[in-house]
């Protein structure tokens, strides 16, 4: 379980919420992300419907270089805290791991549209299976 907290203004660079270093990745493993949940903590402005979310794969010793392996948008109302409208939640497939060994998880949110500062609470679920 990755969980983290954020807040940001609309722009368009992925911003990291939540990282999670995990040892001994095995060769041939699968990743499985069957759940991810997103709530609202406070919003300043505008909702807007322009918010994707992404978890990506990395090895601990070059963090940059990232694979996604689940993502998917989400929409808010105008209330403060937002009420999280939709989630896209990935498939449960089994998606084979890209890195070995020392590997770096995490849970990054871009806002792309719209006007505003939003804070957000999110959780992702992800199961590493030898394969």
């Amino acid at each position: 379980i990755i969980s983290g907290a954020l807040s940001f203004s609309a722009n368009s660079t992925w911003q990291e919420m939540a990282t999670v270093d995990v040892t001994d990745v095995p060769v041939g493993g699968v990743i499985q992300v069957p759940y991810v949940n997103i709530v609202g903590q406070s919003l300043t402005g505008l909702p807007g419907s322009g918010y994707q979310w992404r978890l990506t794969e990395a090895p601990t010793s070059s963090p940059s270089t990232k694979t996604v392996i689940a993502s998917g948008g989400f929409t808010t109302d105008g209330d403060d805290p937002p009420n999280i409208l939709t989630i896209d939640q990935p498939s449960a497939a089994l998606v084979a791991v890209t890195n070995t060994g020392s590997v770096r998880y995490k849970i990054e949110i871009q806002k792309t549209s719209g006007s505003g500062t939003i804070g957000l609470l999110a959780t992702a679920n992800f199961i590493i299976n030898p394969g």
